[in-house]
């Protein structure tokens, strides 16, 4: 009964395509990837002893090849079919990579479309497992840049902004570390400085007369919670959240909110010093307002992007309804997952939401990745960027690459060929 089930699975086709030939194909390949030695971690995966042992494929392919060789060369390259097969593997025997630029090298000409196209996303996803992140080596290369080799290579960069040369031209600007200032302040004067309305006219005083007219406050806005815990949970029991995992664009509650703000505002400007703030328009929090009341405005999948990732870790959500946890490696450094998960208690759903992330190093494992493909997420954007510059005359973006489309597109829907930049997205790719 099973040979008659082979049999007429011989006979039949799949979308025009003899399933004999097919079986024939898949057997070459197989035998191939067993004399892989670049392959041979996965061989439990596709491991030929049973199949070797209860049939005679190995004979099979070895009368195949001698058939081949007699056949003319494969068109263009010179080499026998079985030659060719092989050749990727003897230019590089240890190395997916090796072989994978072989191929792209030699086999352009003959590869048809579909193929050709699925080649770009495996070097890509090459890429993503090559490449290097954390502290690269030491030599520094100067780069150079061009343009496109035609306008089709440009993105539109339109300059739409006010000069404002009577000032902006000439700002002085001076940084500050609120929460580091406050407390120097502190001790400098003998008494509890930590709201921004208790900061001494002596102070602002003293800027104005050193020539600075700008006066940068690092860290104003109401900070994620989890990104506190996180570093808690890590050993650093006095760590404050990073001023750039945001709960929300309000002046914190702990530097006096609104009304300390306005009144630092007042007497800055009286003496001749604008106010300047960070806006961050890639990210927010993972514990963020947007987190909880929008999960549908992140880059984002159904499931972990690898299925090795554990979410076992303390709950950061300050939300009782939703749940949010960072992957397990971050706990027992040994990885830095590009995700996080965070789940709808109410419903059970699950989202595995990306970390903020500019491709450079490693995820920021207290941020969530806004998706500016999601239009409300665009508008959402401008309009808190307005709410800021209302505030704030001078406004400085943090990971502001998002900004620009095409690093959008290099970071999370990379072009076909251009993936490498962040684990898992090549294959989520998209051209122009």
């Amino acid at each position: 009964m099973e040979g008659e089930k082979e049999a007429n699975y011989l006979e039949g086709d799949w979308n025009g395509c003899s399933n004999r030939d097919d079986v024939v194909k898949e057997t070459i390949l197989l035998s191939l990837q067993m004399s892989n030695p670049a392959v041979r971690p996965m061989v439990p995966l596709f491991d030929d002893k049973e199949f070797a042992e209860a049939t005679s494929y190995q004979a099979f392919i070895a009368r195949l090849e001698e058939f081949f060789d007699t056949e003319p060369p494969v068109g263009g390259l010179g080499t026998t079919l079985f030659g060719t097969l092989r050749a990727p593997i003897l230019a590089s025997p240890n190395s997916l990579q090796g072989q994978w630029d072989y191929i792209a090298r030699n086999w352009a000409s003959i590869l048809p479309d579909d193929l050709a196209q699925k080649l770009t996303l495996v070097g890509d996803m090459l890429r993503e497992e090559e490449r290097m992140r954390g502290w690269g080596p030491p030599e520094a290369h100067v780069l150079t840049f061009g343009k496109g080799q035609d306008l089709s290579d440009l993105y539109p960069e339109y300059e739409r902004y006010s000069r404002d040369e009577d000032w902006m031209s000439n700002v002085v600007l001076v940084a500050k570390s609120t929460y580091v200032w406050l407390d120097q302040l502190s001790k400098q004067y003998g008494r509890n400085i930590h709201r921004l309305d208790q900061i001494p006219d002596e102070e602002l005083e003293k800027l104005s007369r050193w020539g600075v007219t700008g006066l940068w406050l690092i860290g104003v806005w109401e900070r994620s919670q989890a990104s506190r815990r996180i570093k808690q949970i890590r050993g650093n029991p006095e760590a404050l959240a990073s001023a750039y995992s945001l709960w929300d664009y309000i002046i914190a509650d702990e530097l006096g909110g609104e009304e300390a703000y306005q009144d630092l505002a007042r007497r800055a400007w009286e003496k001749g010093i604008r106010l300047a703030s960070d806006m961050v328009p890639n990210h927010v929090g993972i514990d963020s307002k947007w987190v909880h009341e929008h999960p549908d405005w992140f880059i984002q999948l159904d499931y972990p992007p690898y299925p090795n990732y554990q979410f076992t870790g303390e709950n950061l959500s300050t939300n009782p309804g939703v749940g949010i946890y960072i992957e397990d490696g971050y706990w027992e450094s040994r990885d830095a997952a590009v995700t996080f998960k965070r789940v709808d208690f109410g419903s059970g759903q699950e989202r595995h939401i990306y970390h903020g992330n500019d491709g450079t190093h490693m995820p920021w494992n207290d941020t969530a990745q806004l998706n500016y493909l999601n239009p409300e997420v665009r508008e959402a954007v401008i309009q808190t960027i307005l709410h800021v510059a209302r505030k704030f005359p001078i406004i400085r973006f943090d990971a502001a690459m998002t900004l620009a489309k095409k690093h959008f597109q290099r970071l999370w829907y990379p072009q076909p060929g251009h993936g490498g930049d962040i684990p898992s997205r090549a294959e989520r790719g998209m051209t122009r």
